[in-house]
């Protein structure tokens, strides 16, 4: 690493760094500065694909970039929709050669001599090309001095759409979030399923709600079910099975063998739908069984139902490629369990299966056809009952429908990787820097988006990703929206991590493009240490933004009114990784954290201590003087009618806020105090098992729903 000298090669590496976005310095949200050692910048650049371990190889990086910023046009160019586009052209000697291919279809060409073109500096000619270029992906190649170059042009509007495009001028809505895996009835299957989301919907919606939020509903590991984290996906393009509702298929009322199972386990699957748990290896076993025995019906019924094998192969057709690989990762999942530790991925199998396109994964697939089928037909299924869910939402008079979630990345060695290893960094996770919640970084074994990939395929896995999660939602979050500016890499091993920019504009143009073609809102999880100025920039592009009521304090801790509160975004009282209100009145997280990390007693009585002036503080807003105005640390911590009298003021006053939209949590609705998840924690908190203590066929009924509906819809205007 020091070829050339150190001083020479420091300073290469710097220059190689800011070219390529990496900031080796950075400042966290108390202020402490930062300064990433060379180590880091050289993981990263190798997580980038480009080797930096030798002066020569910078050298080497360097010319690759100065060659491909020779090129006529990037590889990408933002353009305005319109019927004309003027384009900074780097043209040679001989003039050039285009053609443009409309993503709708047709193609437009032409010529032009150099010296013909006006001259715009820096070595670049005006092209003007005049076609329709309508919102969407254009294909443009140019021929110049003997070499075809293609970009992609991005016709991308100004904005994304907002609520008042999709719901109507001046309406402020709500909605209702919950974790889908709890939700409870009387038929599932001891997991929630896409039939109860839809039951949902049709139970809260005449209350008034206009969307139904959701955790991530991405694919997980159907043979690895303990691995239950939606936010710890394998697959962001596909779906979740377990969330498939087996006995709403249609192949279930032709099967008489999935109907005799189900009728021999009916105490056990009765067992799992009591427990106050997920049992995810209880309820895989039962339902894999069960779609096993629904694909062999769907096979077999093949000349009887077309329309049903058309649809299939309509699916399969328009998913594409990406589907069969899904569908072989799984597949292989179960001929290749983990063979260490508890998890496994497609490192811990033979090399020989690590590359999808190998000859082993093609005999692979030539003798497991039917099972890769299976597979595939599954994700069919699960997309048919969540686009039926999604129907059924609006159809109850919801505005939105489902509101979904994107989470921030994929694990590593899980089928999005594996599918398309070039799209990801290898070798680096995505986290956060040093803070005082977290003093040595937060490292989420997430593998993310490589930018030089994103650039080179013109943002194609990005817009797929968009389009995949706005398929069947008309509102959807982007979680922690800020990697969309800058990521935190960590490398493997004990290396400090650094901040790598993303192109963020393009990105929001691409964000754009899928908002207006799904005709969904797009909302942005921007907490956390967010940069000056890029609050600004996503309400600039529509964006929304969140706000949650804990985090909203002014400058003497206080809270701060809802009144408040901005335009422009989902207010909530938290999150799920925060406890409900019932939860963060009593401290339940504080008793969490010093039980798991055994803290000592001075520490948590601290806490407990700020906790009990949190409580003043959030009742003196709320106007409960005789709460804010005690001298008793412990006072009120026990008193149920005062938190429910809280719980009260406190959703009238968000839903008499200013913001677009107000969620509602369940766990506030029904009095829970557990929180989803706990952060930073797998096995020590019961993360992402908690079902809720009322089922969707009682839910509209519940006195405790009903209540906090009637506050939304008063405050809302209603």
């Amino acid at each position: 690493m020091m070829d050339g000298g150190a001083s020479d090669f420091g300073t290469a590496l710097d220059s190689l760094a800011r070219r390529l976005g990496i900031e080796r310095e950075y400042w966290d949200t108390a202020g402490r500065h930062y300064r990433a050692p060379d180590e880091t910048l050289v993981a990263i650049l190798r997580a980038m694909g480009y080797p930096a371990e030798t002066l020569a190889e910078l050298d080497e990086v360097v010319a690759r970039l100065d060659e491909i910023d020779a090129t006529p046009l990037p590889a990408t160019y933002r353009i305005a929709p319109g019927g004309a586009v003027d384009l900074p052209v780097r043209l040679g000697s001989g003039g050039l050669a285009w053609a443009l291919t409309l993503e709708a279809g047709g193609v437009v060409e032409g010529s032009a001599r150099t010296d013909s073109l006006p001259d715009v500096g820096e070595g670049r000619r005006l092209l003007h090309i005049d076609a329709d270029f309508a919102i969407g992906y254009h294909r443009l190649v140019i021929e110049t001095d003997g070499k075809r170059h293609v970009t992609t042009l991005i016709a991308a509007p100004e904005r994304a759409l907002g609520v008042e495009d999709l719901a109507g001028s001046g309406r402020r809505l709500w909605g209702v979030t919950a974790p889908l895996y709890g939700l409870v009835s009387q038929r599932n299957f001891g997991v929630g399923d896409f039939e109860d989301a839809a039951r949902f919907a049709e139970a809260v919606a005449p209350l008034g709600a206009d969307f139904l939020g959701f955790n991530p509903v991405h694919a997980l590991f159907p043979t690895e079910p303990h691995r239950s984290s939606p936010y710890s996906p394998s697959s962001r393009l596909f779906l979740n099975v377990m969330h498939i509702a087996p006995d709403r298929m249609p192949e279930f009322a032709h099967c008489e063998a999935a109907r005799r199972y189900v009728e021999a386990n009916a105490v056990a699957l009765a067992g799992l739908r009591d427990n106050a748990f997920v049992d995810y290896p209880e309820v895989a076993r039962h339902k894999l069984a069960l779609l096993d025995l629904l694909y062999e019906t769907f096979r077999d019924r093949s000349g009887i139902d077309r329309d049903r094998q058309n649809a299939f192969a309509d699916f399969r057709a328009e998913t594409g490629p990406r589907l069969h690989r899904q569908a072989l990762f799984d597949a292989l999942s179960e001929l290749l369990p983990p063979q260490t530790g508890r998890y496994g991925g497609f490192d811990q199998w033979p090399e020989a299966y690590r590359d999808p396109t190998s000859d082993a994964v093609k005999r692979f697939e030539v003798e497991n056809y039917s099972r890769v089928g299976f597979y595939e037909f599954l994700q069919w299924v699960a997309d048919e009952q969540l686009g039926e869910a999604a129907r059924r939402a609006r159809g109850a008079g919801m505005a939105f429908g489902l509101y979904l979630d994107l989470a921030v990345g994929v694990t590593p060695y899980g089928a999005d990787v594996w599918s398309a290893p070039d799209e990801y960094a290898a070798g680096v996770s995505l986290g956060a820097p040093p803070d005082d919640l977290g003093p040595d970084g937060q490292r989420w074994g997430l593998a993310p988006f490589n930018v030089r990939a994103l650039y080179e395929k013109s943002y194609r896995p990005f817009s797929d990703l968009l389009r995949s999660l706005l398929r069947h939602a008309k509102l959807a979050r982007i979680d922690h929206v800020l990697g969309l500016n800058r990521a935190f890499w960590m490398p493997d091993g004990d290396l400090p991590g650094a901040y790598v920019r993303y192109p963020f504009d393009d990105l929001l143009a691409v964000l754009a493009v899928e908002s207006h073609r799904a005709r969904a809102v797009v909302i942005g999880e921007d907490l956390g240490n967010v940069p000056d100025g890029f609050r600004d920039r996503l309400s600039a592009r529509n964006v929304l933004g969140c706000q949650l009521a804990y985090f909203e304090r002014d400058w003497s801790g206080g809270f701060r009114p809802p009144e408040q509160y901005a335009k422009g975004v989902l207010t909530s009282i938290g999150t799920h990784d925060l406890p409900p209100l019932r939860g963060w009145w009593k401290g339940n997280e504080i008793a969490w954290r010093a039980k798991i990390d055994e803290k000592p007693q001075e520490v948590v009585a601290a806490q407990e201590a700020g906790r009990a002036g949190d409580r003043r503080a959030l009742a003196r807003m709320l106007g409960r003087d005789d709460a804010a105005n005690t001298s008793d640390p412990a006072a009120g911590r026990d008193d149920a009618d005062l938190v429910d009298d809280i719980a009260r003021r406190l959703h009238a006053r968000l839903a008499a806020s200013p913001s677009d939209l107000v969620a509602v949590q369940i766990e506030d609705m029904l009095h829970r105090e557990d929180q989803a998840n706990l952060p930073g924690t797998i096995d020590e908190h019961p993360n992402w098992v908690r079902r809720l203590n009322q089922s969707v066929e009682g839910m509209a009924d519940d006195e405790r729903v009903t209540e906090l509906a009637a506050i939304m819809r008063a405050g809302r205007g209603e």
